[in-house]
């Protein structure tokens, strides 16, 4: 493998060189013509330059054009005038397509991918104006290269393996999906990738499973055509011109169990023949191959696909390649699109607009000074009570830079903290001995209270995991234990069945959710759901908190 590796970095250094060539002619020319380039570098996680040492991680990370990504390498060599970069972690079809097309709010995967793109948990307040950024960008381009799909197949490769692996039925592609975001949620990424790995030695061990694998994904190979097709026409109806090149697929997978990585190679090469039909059927469609991108998980231990800072130079040197010889059109001069109006679908449960039962209490004036100092906290959204209520009890302060950022997830060490101010933070007399709970960090007292008074355990006697991200049945569960630590009464309860996904909740969390529906503390997201395994955020953890303290004995 590492002389592999020798290999392709010499073939790499040549088509570099080759590549260079090219790229200063087609520089030459666009000089010559005197004509403008805007570049709209359309993905996912690669196209945003994840894993370089250039990205930082922020809500808009995928916004921000990240120095060595293959997207700015392209827009550096053919010096264009404008570069829009919309790469956003987590992209599938799906949600390029709720970029895209009005009405449209994803699937329940979405819900776990919107906190890479908005700072609120309100679809409706920011996906409109993302939305209208990417629309403009793009029918104002007349280079656009897109690279989206890959997480349709790898998250549904994931979860099908999980599934089967712990003998659960397979009930089709974006099911399997949510399987494995759900347990990437519930005990973090490095023990959902520990999981799927036991779970394909389990299903390559049953001949029996194979097929069923084999089957899942090809019903999201279907999917994904589909979806991508839609895409491309809906890219065409903004700007019917535009120069698109395809970023093709690339397998940087050589693990799990013999065969597994066959099957990748098999499906993944479907979806570049897909790209290639494409490029057929459209015009100024062109096909870049990936094969031979060199990433991170073929260099180092680490578990980690992403390109290296020479795959993404290869990346880059394939897209400039395809564009050798060809000629942009035009900057297109169109008028910017108006933002759209967006009304949901009955099929499609959005991101929360506000609980369904929305707290009676008076708000806080537009005058709010204690919500003031923070720029995102929309003072009309229905959290702007809650959120008041936790600030001015000194429960929850700004997550940094005039921010609270209402809409991300909370964590464990954030709970523990919360709780912790709730109790007026007490002396506490000795640490909790977690290797992961190191002395002097923010939630170190907060973790060693929540632990010695039984509010909150540990994964085991040596793992807190205080950065593993909370659901909201946990959180429910983790209440019902904090109000008997305060000896309030849990005996008043109420059926949660009425509740469209009350299917989904785990066994040992229906107490908690009983209790906490009962006593209002949980109402529900729009759809009448309690979406019980996907992540609390903290707008709704500063209204659950608020109602937990008007709560008697």
């Amino acid at each position: 493998m590492r002389k592999m590796n020798r290999v392709i970095a010499v073939i790499l250094a040549l088509v570099m060189v080759i590549s260079l060539t090219a790229v200063s002619a087609l520089a030459d020319e666009k000089e010559s013509a005197g004509k403008d380039i805007v570049y709209t570098c359309l993905g996912d996680s690669i196209a945003a330059g994840y894993s370089l040492p250039t990205y930082v991680a922020r809500i808009d990370a995928g916004l921000v054009p990240v120095e060595g990504s293959y997207g700015k390498i392209v827009a550096d060599t053919l010096k264009a005038d404008q570069y829009n970069a919309y790469g956003t972690s987590g992209v599938r079809t799906q949600e390029m397509l709720m970029f895209l097309k009005d009405g449209y709010y994803g699937d329940a995967v979405t819900n776990y991918n919107m906190h890479y793109w908005v700072h609120t948990d309100n679809i409706d307040e920011e996906l409109p104006v993302l939305q209208k950024k990417i629309r403009d960008g793009l029918a104002e381009s007349n280079l656009i290269t897109m690279g989206v799909g890959v997480n349709d197949l790898w998250l549904t490769v994931q979860g099908i393996l999980l599934q089967l692996g712990t003998g659960k039925p397979y009930t089709g592609p974006e099911d399997a999906q949510k399987e494995y975001m759900d347990t990437v949620s519930a005990i973090g990424l490095g023990g959902a990738m520990d999981l799927v790995q036991k779970a394909a030695d389990t299903v390559f061990g049953v001949s029996t499973l194979v097929p069923q694998l084999l089957t899942a994904i090809g019903d999201a190979l279907l999917n994904f055509e589909s979806r991508y097709e839609e895409i491309l026409q809906l890219i065409r109806k903004l700007n019917p011109d535009a120069v698109i090149v395809e970023v093709g697929y690339y397998n940087p997978f050589d693990i799990l169990t013999p065969g597994f990585n066959g099957i990748i190679d098999t499906y993944l090469g479907s979806m570049n023949s897909f790209l290639k039909t494409m490029e057929k059927e459209y015009s100024n469609v062109y096909y870049a191959d990936m094969t031979g991108t060199e990433t991170i998980f073929g260099t180092t231990l680490q578990n980690d696909p992403h390109p290296t800072q020479k795959g993404h130079q290869f990346m880059a040197d394939q897209i400039l390649g395809v564009l050798k010889g060809k000629k942009l059109p035009s900057v297109p001069r169109t008028e910017k699109t108006e933002e759209p109006v967006l009304v949901p679908t009955e099929t499609v449960t959005p991101a929360p607009t506000q609980p369904a039962e929305p707290e009676k209490t008076e708000k806080p004036s537009d005058e709010d000074t204690v919500c003031a100092p923070y720029t995102d906290i929309n003072r009309g959204a229905w959290y702007h009570t809650a959120v008041h209520f936790a600030i001015e009890n000194g429960i929850m302060g700004g997550t940094g830079n005039g921010k609270f950022e209402p809409g991300i997830a909370v964590t464990r060490g954030m709970i523990a903290q919360m709780i912790y101010a709730m109790e007026g933070k007490p002396y506490v007399y000795r640490a909790a001995r977690f290797d992961d709970v190191a002395a002097g960090k923010w939630y170190t007292n907060a973790v060693a209270f929540v632990y010695a008074n039984k509010i909150m355990g540990g994964y085991s006697s040596t793992a807190f995991g205080p950065e593993d991200y909370v659901t909201r049945e946990q959180l429910a569960t983790l209440l019902r234990g904090y109000a008997q630590y305060k000896g309030l009464s849990v005996a008043h309860t109420a059926g949660i069945e009425s509740f469209n996904d009350a299917a989904r909740v785990s066994e040992w969390a229906v107490k908690g959710l009983e209790w906490a529906v009962a006593d209002g503390i949980i109402a529900g997201r729009n759809g009448n759901v309690l979406a019980p395994q996907e992540r609390a955020t903290r707008a709704e953890v500063a209204q659950m908190l608020m109602k937990f303290q008007s709560l008697k004995a």
